[in-house]
């Protein structure tokens, strides 16, 4: 479904991603990990088509760079990390806008199908009883659901996201990965998540890209890529130790 290979970014005349070669098949749930200032974000957007690379990216075989909008739209969605908006939409109307590149004809007509998907994935993402609510009056955790939602009624094959339980309470972390679980069952879908929770990463994730200074440390499946003498490349840290002692009270 993806296939990343030579990829490197400069900004500002630094090079902050250097020869980062890997892929997604359909099913893959890729977590992209390593410390702060290892260049996931800047990966992220090099994969969505935010940010310039030199290499190649390529989504169901076709090239990255050549796609229009409305294509990129139908192959993949993007949860930024701190979504918002500054427009007072309900719930409902935010939603809606991630239907925009499935309707048809010039003026863009709302059906009855467009209608029932919008509903769906509202109850999915238990925001229906709150679909006449302003977006500014949501909690952080709620917000988020909204975003997820307008992502799911948009319908890509894959599903790219920047820390998407950053700050979210635990109700809503463990309410969002389950969800996001639940997406991944059907055919022909696929995630990546830039995640900072290595936990969270073993558990969701089967494969993994682990980065270090814009350098890739190694991309296998997950419990290979997120070894202890891997992770302790990366961070410069026993990793392992660590969170065995951070957790230890709850064993």
């Amino acid at each position: 479904m993806l296939k990343v290979k030579s990829l490197k970014m400069e900004l500002d005349k630094k090079m902050i991603l250097h020869d980062i070669n890997f892929e997604v098949v359909e099913g893959d749930w890729l977590m992209i990990c390593g410390p702060n200032g290892s260049g996931k974000t800047s990966l992220i957007k090099a994969l969505s088509g935010q940010n310039a690379y030199t290499g190649e990216i390529e989504i169901n075989a076709s090239k990255l760079h050549l796609l229009k909008t409305k294509q990129k739209a139908m192959l993949f969605g993007v949860l930024d990390q701190h979504p918002g908006s500054d427009f007072d939409f309900t719930v409902e109307e935010l939603v809606r806008i991630g239907r925009y590149p499935h309707l048809k004809g010039w003026f863009k007509s709302w059906t009855a199908a467009d209608q029932e998907a919008l509903e769906t994935v509202l109850r999915q993402t238990n925001l229906w009883q709150k679909r006449n609510r302003s977006v500014q009056s949501l909690s952080g955790g709620e917000r988020q659901r909204a975003y997820l939602a307008q992502l799911f009624l948009q319908d890509p094959k894959l599903l790219i996201l920047d820390e998407p339980s950053n700050h979210l309470d635990l109700i809503y972390e463990q309410d969002l990965f389950r969800t996001l679980k639940e997406w991944l069952q059907q055919p022909e879908r696929a995630i990546i998540t830039v995640m900072h929770d290595l936990s969270l990463a073993k558990k969701y994730g089967n494969r993994a890209l682990l980065l270090k200074e814009g350098h890739q440390i190694t991309f296998n499946e997950i419990g290979k890529a997120l070894s202890s003498e891997k992770l302790n490349s990366s961070y410069q840290m026993d990793i392992a130790s660590y969170l065995k002692e951070k957790y230890q009270q709850w064993q």
